[in-house]
């Protein structure tokens, strides 16, 4: 059977970006359903919280095992089972009868969706080169964040005309087309990990890489989880019950104001990418300049609640989202430059493992600082200022982490040799493609 591939790196790219889009749809679709739960499940503010966490709490912990199987397996058979497994539970938790069942369904979204985006780096990483590198990663997190947006007005109207549950069935439906496409139009070289393995220098110089890299990985980690736990607190779930009982917006107005973020998400990747491969800005200096205003972002939800302007929140959610997914495009292509080549998934598994455990913790912990506040008296808008006050704080832990993460360097032991022995796979598997 001939070994050229079904699919050239640009179908490539709309499979992935598909695939990412639904990650991310399920990641935030939480908020816009969060009333419909708390009244078909009757549902405290805390336990709405461990429910949708639970997509999170999945989704990170399993990061660093898909991290280390994309590495050693193929790319394409990891990420075709983890849409089949984001199809039934999807499919589960639309049809679910009980607070545990739904529980349980959206682990099993969570896990699913958990093995999308680390195969979709390595086999684009493998397709484009290393040089694009940042910018492919921006472009896809803009696309997967047409998901975000999606989840947010478009959902809430789907959900008025067809409920909930049914448009679940849906999203079920859909990502089982996924994972037949995935495995049917995703062959070739960048599929091989034995090829992928071959690029690499050798055990020895990629157990130092990985060794050096481990701190990088490390604080990248912390930075990205103190940045993705208190946005996904907010757009994932607790932005829309804000918006909804603090200015009285209703739910699609809500949801029209969220968007921005999305929005933000779509722009800030590609336009960082672009910043970081075509005019030569450092990798440091850009999560320098994002972490600081993804901090200013939050000051008007922190110290104007219930008083901020609409157009100052559209503002805000707008830069929230342009430096949540700017800062994790660099993150990304820093974790990368740092691995020994054919062993990057270890390290993006660390980096985005802890950013979506921030998302698994920051939405129960929110909503149990906001029922904490208002059964000791507060009024909602005071219950809201302070969970929000208690964020800032946090965030500040983002940028004193960026002050601290090196420029990697052209030519070192980690970055340096595997670059040229990697862009021979990549210039190989652009000649098949083409």
């Amino acid at each position: 059977m001939s070994s050229r591939p079904s699919a050239n790196r640009w179908i490539l790219f709309v499979l992935c970006a598909v695939a990412y889009f639904f990650s991310n749809f399920h990641r935030v679709s939480s908020a816009v359903i969060a009333s419909d739960l708390q009244a078909q499940f009757n549902a405290s503010s805390s336990v709405l919280g461990v429910l949708s966490s639970t997509y999170f709490w999945a989704y990170a912990g399993l990061q660093l095992p898909i991290g280390i199987a994309t590495d050693r397996y193929s790319p394409r058979l990891i990420m075709t089972v983890g849409m089949a497994l984001a199809a039934i539970g999807s499919l589960v938790f639309g049809l679910s009868s009980s607070l545990g069942v739904a529980v349980a369904a959206r682990t099993l979204a969570g896990a699913g969706v958990a093995a999308v985006y680390i195969p979709s780096l390595k086999i684009l990483g493998q397709a484009f080169g290393e040089a694009h590198f940042p910018t492919v990663t921006g472009f896809l997190i803009a696309a997967g964040n047409l998901g975000s947006l999606s989840a947010t007005s478009p959902f809430a109207l789907l959900v008025g005309a067809i409920g909930w549950r049914w448009s679940f069935v849906v999203i079920a439906a859909v990502s089982a087309i996924m994972a037949g496409a995935a495995w049917h139009l995703m062959r070739g070289p960048w599929d091989d990990p034995r090829r992928q393995m071959a690029s690499a220098q050798g055990a020895g110089d990629a157990k130092a890489a990985s060794g050096r890299g481990l701190g990088l990985f490390l604080a990248l980690g912390f930075a990205m989880f103190v940045k993705y736990g208190p946005l996904m607190g907010f757009q994932g779930l607790w932005g829309v019950p804000y918006l909804t009982q603090v200015y009285q917006m209703t739910k699609v107005q809500a949801g029209n104001l969220l968007m921005w973020i999305s929005i933000g998400y779509i722009v800030g990747g590609p336009f960082v990418g672009v910043l970081s491969d075509r005019f030569g800005l450092t990798l440091r200096s850009l999560l320098i300049g994002t972490s600081v205003l993804y901090l200013a972002a939050w000051g008007p939800l922190a110290f104007m609640t219930g008083t901020a302007a609409s157009a100052l929140l559209c503002a805000t959610s707008l830069v929230m989202g342009i430096t949540g997914s700017g800062s994790g495009v660099v993150a990304h292509a820093l974790s990368t430059r740092s691995s020994g080549a054919g062993h990057e998934g270890g390290g993006l598994g660390i980096v985005n493992g802890f950013s979506l455990l921030g998302g698994a913790v920051f939405q129960p912990l929110m909503g149990f600082m906001i029922d904490r506040f208002t059964s000791a008296g507060l009024a909602q808008v005071a219950a809201y200022a302070r969970t929000f006050q208690m964020v800032f704080v946090v965030v500040i832990g983002m940028v004193l982490i960026s002050l601290f993460i090196p420029e990697p360097k052209a030519g070192s032991a980690v970055n340096g040799d595997n670059s040229s022995k990697r862009s021979s796979v990549t210039e190989e598997a652009k000649e098949i493609a083409l």
